[in-house]
Order: C-alpha cells, then structure tokens, then sequence
C-alpha cells in the first residue's frame, strides 16, 4: 500500500467479526503487537474517561433515507471481512450483513509521554517489551451497533446480472437486500451484537527508535537526570520515550517488519465522518 499522507482517521480492522464490546479488546489494553489487540500484556491505569464520537444511526424512521449509507456500510464490511464460515466457498449463498449503526468510542485524553514513563516503571512486562520495540494502547474502537447477518441463495441474482457488465460492490448487496424483501429465500438471521470493527492506536516508544528502512532523524540528547526509567534498584537509566497515535507509515514498517505481508486500506463514508481502516495481511 502506498503511503497516505492525508490527515484522515484510521482505524486498524479486528482480527474477526467474534469480538463483541466489553469483550476481550478493550480501550486501554496495552499490546506488543498491532494485529492483536485482544492480547494486552498490561492495562492502562489509571484509565481516561471513555467518550463517544461520530456515529450514525438509521433508525426505523430513517430506514429509507439513510438506506444508501447503509448499503454502502455493509458493502463494506462485506468487503472487508468476508462471508460467513457457511457461506464461504459456496457459490449460491452470499453473506449480508446489517446493523442499527456504527459507534466510535475513544479515551477523552490520550496518554503522554508522562503517562508512558509510569506505565513503564511500574510494570515489569512493559518495560522488557520496551527494550525489543514499541508496544501500543488502544485508544479507540469503531463498534457495528446490533450486528446481524443472514446468508442468501444468490443464484437468481447472478444470473439475472450476469451480461451487465462490472457491478459494483453496493450495487450487488442492494440487489441482494432488495432480492430478500422480494421473496428470494433468506438463511435465518443470526445476531452478533454489538460488534467490534476496528480500533485505534497510540504508539510507546524508546526516544530516537526507528523501523527498519525509516529515515534517520537526528536524535537529542539529553540529561538522564531529567528523568527516565527505574530500575529494580532504583538506578535511573538513560533512556526516554515518546507517545503519539499510530500512524499509518507505522502500520506498513510494522507489517514489514512481522513480515505479515502486504496493508490494505479501505475508504469508509458514513454520516458523520470519512475514515479508512487498515487491514494487515498474513
């Protein structure tokens, strides 16, 4: 993927769709590797307070005037995560997925570089997987509100398409709902809930890091009296960190570096807001 240098939010894709709020991914969770945010090595603490952010929501007096972006949105989630285990591999059922809206939540304060020296001297774990490389906090999740999904026999559909040419992705999923409304034959909805789609990230790093390939920055120099790591003797190490939100050149040097192989980025509109997510391959 090419770099953006686009001041647009990103968010990095969940593992799976089986990740539900309060769940195992959590805003706080402190993890060493950016494709699992579900496996914390710490939490932090003490934790901001949780605000929500930019959300639309269809509503039943909204359904047919917000039908476009919902369309659109499942189309996307289609795209993104796929079919369903039973539908996968089968050339007549296609995964549909709906859902009451899409939520942000985020931390009302992100962590400072302050925050990250705490976290750090007080967390045995933390600090040794500082000394390998950066670890990261999450600090947002994008959440699907009342998930659901049905797998629908698509056969008619095809091939009541098929001879038109390229059809695009909303295209084929509106043809699909409309299909179900008309009498095409539905699989039984299953209910997933609130669902977790994506997250955000803020990046703790040892002062002057780079990745493999990143340009060489000059790096500052400074007293190790002005502050710094504790030991377990209480010898203060000369070493500083830096915070800020993950970026997306973050992304690819850290796919590069795990050799998960190749970023993927998805442009996401909804009613409030245009963002991106991030899917790391492998």
């Amino acid at each position: 993927m090419a770099p953006s240098y686009e001041d647009k939010k990103f968010y990095l894709k969940a593992p799976a769709l089986e990740f539900k709020l309060n769940g195992p991914i959590k805003i706080g969770n402190i993890i060493k590797d950016m494709k699992y945010p579900q496996d914390p090595i710490a939490v932090l603490d003490p934790l901001p307070a949780i605000i929500s952010g930019s959300s639309y929501g269809k509503g039943k007096k909204e359904h047919e005037s917000h039908a476009s972006v919902n369309i659109s949105l499942s189309a996307k989630v289609y795209e993104v995560f796929g079919g369903q285990a039973e539908a996968k591999g089968s050339n007549t059922l296609r995964t549909v997925y709906e859902f009451d809206k899409i939520e942000a939540l985020y931390l009302q304060t992100n962590p400072t570089a302050a925050d990250a020296r705490k976290i750090c001297d007080s967390n045995k774990e933390v600090y040794g997987a500082l000394n390998r490389g950066p670890v990261y906090i999450v600090t947002g999740l994008k959440i699907a509100k009342g998930l659901k999904y049905s797998n629908r026999h698509t056969a008619e559909r095809q091939g009541g398409l098929s001879g038109q040419g390229h059809v695009t992705e909303d295209a084929a999923v509106e043809a699909n709902m409309e299909g179900g409304r008309g009498g095409e034959e539905v699989e039984t909805y299953t209910v997933k809930g609130d669902t977790i789609l994506a997250y955000r990230l803020h990046i703790i790093k040892k002062e002057g890091f780079r990745w493999i390939g990143e340009p060489e920055l000059d790096v500052k120099t400074f007293d190790p009296r002005e502050g710094g790591f504790m030991n377990r003797d209480e010898k203060v190490q000369e070493v500083e960190v830096e915070t800020g939100e993950v970026s997306q050149q973050d992304v690819i040097y850290f796919a590069n570096e795990e050799e998960y192989g190749d970023v993927r980025e998805v442009d996401i509109e909804d009613e409030e807001e245009a963002w991106s997510m991030l899917s790391i391959e492998g």
